[in-house]
């Protein structure tokens, strides 16, 4: 009887070398690739980031500049809207209980609001007659996005408000204009 030969199975040597070789270009053409992609994800985090944070601040400023000079009733006297420090800083005045008046900056429910630049940082306290005393407290982390600039010009009944924020390498600046609903 005759034996059973079968062909020997497995790769040559030759094979094995393609094989690698090609194995190698493609580990180092990744290694190329990933630091680029990981750049590209930081700075589109970085930009979402600045665009939140941006659409954030403008609507709660909106917010307060819109409510500035409410009163539910007619014993509310006194300037509704300052802007101070050419413009780093708002001050307003509304009546948030709606009482009837304006509860003054040592009532332990306050009428009186500040808004300021400081820092990398856009600052808020409630109680506030001027923009440096008083118990202020961020409304951005600076370590994730830092706010460059904060300007604020009243124009008529309306009132210009401009942010520049930044992320990383992504800078954005907007101005957004607000109109006043109660004088």
């Amino acid at each position: 009887m005759k034996p059973i030969t079968h062909p020997q199975a497995g790769f040559s040597l030759i094979e094995v070398l393609i094989a690698l070789t090609l194995g190698a270009i493609i580990l180092l053409s990744a290694e190329r690739v990933l630091p680029l992609l990981w750049q590209q994800t930081t700075a589109m985090e970085h930009r979402q980031w600045v665009r939140t944070e941006m659409q954030r601040l403008l609507l709660l400023i909106e917010k307060a500049i819109r409510r500035a000079g409410f009163c539910h009733g007619e014993s509310c006297r006194g300037i509704s809207m300052e802007i101070m420090e050419g413009g780093k800083c708002l001050l307003l005045r509304w009546d948030d209980n709606a009482n009837g008046q304006w509860e003054g900056p040592s009532h332990q429910h306050s009428d009186y609001f500040g808004y300021r630049h400081r820092g990398l940082a856009i600052e808020s306290a409630r109680g506030v007659t001027d923009c440096s005393s008083g118990q202020w407290s961020r409304l951005n982390q600076p370590a994730q996005v830092q706010v460059l600039d904060f300007q604020v010009k009243a124009v008529a009944r309306q009132v210009d408000v401009q942010l520049t924020l930044k992320a990383g390498k992504y800078t954005l600046n907007r101005q957004h204009r607000v109109n006043r609903e109660n004088d």
